[in-house]
């Protein structure tokens, strides 16, 4: 009588520390890819990038340019 199965009372023959750990690893996989297909998940990954972006360009817009005119100064007016 009882649960069937033969196993740990889910009914379906494992254990409890039998691939526990990959059921929890398939549990998480599909949690992760719920959240990353949300449309505004999606929306803030592309705010970021594109802040980051912006950032990263002003940043070295100003590196290069500093650098340009330490160079031309350098060379011109000695």
């Amino acid at each position: 009588m009882g649960g069937g199965g033969g196993g740990g009372g889910r009914g379906d023959g494992v254990f409890w520390g039998e691939g526990s750990l990959s059921g929890l690893e398939v549990a998480a996989r599909d949690a992760i890819c719920r959240v990353l297909a949300n449309p505004d998940v999606q929306n803030a990954a592309d705010s970021i990038r594109s802040g980051a972006l912006k950032v990263s360009c002003d940043f070295w817009g100003r590196l290069v340019g500093s650098w340009i005119e330490s160079e031309l100064t350098s060379t011109f007016f000695r």
